[in-house]
């Protein structure tokens, strides 16, 4: 679980840093039940 955790730390960082608004992602999408993707 912690490991979970700390991914979706980092993720949240990236979001921070890439993102206009970090709570509607744009760029870093979360799929359902795979992971997330980098829309570019």
């Amino acid at each position: 679980m912690t490991s979970r955790l700390r991914w979706f730390g980092h993720v949240a960082s990236l979001r921070q840093k890439i993102e206009d608004n970090p709570a509607r992602a744009d760029h870093i999408v979360t799929v359902h039940r795979l992971g997330y993707r980098f829309v570019g």
